[in-house]
This record gives structure tokens, sequence and C-alpha cells, in this order.
């Protein structure tokens, strides 16, 4: 994702007013991936499913529920990705 992932996000909620939000995300960004979908919901979405099927990825599919102000939310951030050294 976006290095500046919560500039992004607010510009997703700006511009999308009912659609739906696909996150691709990879697992090592996450220390715990449904903190990450609470933050997102406080944006104004609502996660409607979730696949950890993989163990490289996370799939998060929201839809848009409402609009929210930039001052009622807080940054969001995840970890570096890890790579493996070959």
């Amino acid at each position: 994702m976006h290095p500046y992932l919560f500039t992004y996000l607010l510009l997703v909620c700006y511009f999308i007013s009912r659609g739906t939000l696909l996150v691709a995300e990879v697992t090592s960004r996450f220390e715990q991936p449904g903190k990450f979908a609470l933050q997102v919901e406080k944006l104004g979405f609502k996660l409607r499913h979730q696949d950890n099927s993989s163990k490289m990825f996370v799939l998060m599919d929201f839809k848009k529920t409402a609009e929210v102000k930039k001052e009622d939310t807080e940054e969001i951030k995840l970890k570096p990705c890890v790579y493996k050294k070959r």
C-alpha cells in the first residue's frame, strides 16, 4: 500500500461516495489485521470480508457507509515490508 497510507485513505474517503475499497497487503506489515480494519472503519467504511487464507497476503473488502471529518480520525500506520534475503 502507499507509503503515505493515512493521506491515501483520506483521499479514498473523499472520492468514494458509496463504493468499495479493496485492500490487498503483505501480512508482515500488520501487527493485527483486525486492528487495521477497525481503524479503517473509523474512516466511514464497513468491513464486509477478510480473507486470511494466504500466508503471504491479507485481502480485505470494505464498503463505504458514512462520511467522516478528518479531525475525527487518528493516523493509521503499518510496519515496513519485510523481505527475505536470498
